[in-house]
């Protein structure tokens, strides 16, 4: 009963969690290129600072790191377990899941609040650089993200 009501916490924070990262990467960002920079840095900060909030409100991380403790222990979902760790480590406590989180947590607390004091101060130079940095570690962490949810696939229907 406890891994169905965590899977059924985590399993809509997926969609929210890549969603998020995809609908800002591939489409808000291409919509305010139109803007004069001092509007696209402030709306590029405002969307994911309500985004933000969703995610750390949300318990994608805890349900996440609950479930993999309850697959270790031989219950409910094991073999998923075993396909991560059969896959090289790749996803397992070891590997993409733990940087996958490492990743939001410097692009939360430390790019994005850089972010926030350049576009604050109207500092449009620090604030873009910052937003370059967030663009290229949400892309790596989009690109971790989908690889966790193919390995996930992959080991239901192995």
């Amino acid at each position: 009963m406890f891994y169905a009501i965590l899977k059924t916490l985590h399993l809509p924070s997926i969609s929210v969690w890549s969603g998020g990262m995809a609908f800002v990467h591939f489409f808000l960002r291409a919509a305010m290129a139109s803007f004069e920079l001092g509007m696209r840095v402030r709306v590029m900060y405002a969307v994911p600072a309500r985004f933000f909030s969703a995610i750390t409100a949300e318990r994608h991380r805890g349900t996440c790191h609950w479930q993999l403790d309850d697959w270790q222990r031989g219950q409910t979902g094991y073999a998923v377990w075993r396909a991560f760790h059969d896959a090289g480590g790749v996803v397992d406590h070891g590997g993409a899941g733990p940087n996958h989180d490492g990743i939001f947590v410097y692009i939360r607390f430390a790019l994005f609040v850089r972010m926030g004091r350049a576009s604050s101060a109207a500092d449009w130079p620090s604030a873009v650089a910052a937003l370059v940095k967030i663009r290229f570690w949400a892309v790596v962490n989009l690109t971790l993200g989908v690889l966790i949810i193919l390995v996930t696939l992959l080991g239901f229907s192995a």
